[in-house]
């Protein structure tokens, strides 16, 4: 059955028209294609887009802890698949994430900083030694043993990671600082 669209004057089949039970055949006065023509225009508006802004942030006020609940058991139920997914969209825009991570670090620089050093404190480390280095330089704090830290340039720390770290590490450090770890007994034994 056909039927005569209101707007673009177009006659076009019953399926063409949203449903609208006021009318006598069931169907909406203008077919599906303009009235989405006429939604885009009326949601272009930018005192529309307001008025929904704010009628979403009410709604979301209101129905706050229920939004929440249900994203979080969502979440819980399909915790693979957003793991997943976000692991492929890394892999997808690597540089673009690192990138991302670096501006966030370099801004909230102090944050971390503090957390790390809050965290240090909580965990009980002791720094044998105070950073000597250039600030320029960029240092790691190497776990001599369970308890104490040492400052290592970065560059160094990397070269020797792996196999027997420890014991390369305890060499650098005693190159770097003249100091035995061994005699002073504050290797690890494992």
């Amino acid at each position: 059955m056909l039927k005569k669209c209101c707007r673009c004057n177009i006659q076009k089949d019953l399926n063409d028209f949203y449903c609208d039970k006021r009318n006598n055949d069931g169907r909406r006065y203008e077919c599906k294609t303009c009235s989405h023509e006429r939604d885009k225009i009326y949601l272009s508006n930018p005192i529309v887009q307001r008025r929904i802004k704010e009628c979403d942030k009410k709604r979301y006020q209101k129905n706050r802890k229920e939004i929440l609940s249900k994203s979080k058991k969502e979440y819980q139920e399909n915790i693979e698949e957003y793991r997943e997914q976000s692991r492929k969209y890394r892999r997808k825009h690597l540089e673009e994430c690192r990138l991302r991570s670096r501006k966030h670090y370099q801004k909230n620089k102090d944050n971390y900083l503090k957390r790390n050093s809050l965290r240090n404190r909580r965990l009980g480390f002791f720094r044998f030694l105070e950073n000597p280095f250039p600030s320029e330089l960029k240092v790691v704090w190497h776990h001599v043993n369970d308890m104490i830290v040492i400052p290592v340039p970065e560059e160094i720390h990397k070269l020797n990671l792996g196999p027997k770290h420890r014991e390369k590490m305890n060499t650098k450090i005693k190159s770097l600082y003249g100091l035995d770890i061994k005699k002073l007994g504050l290797s690890r034994t494992s």
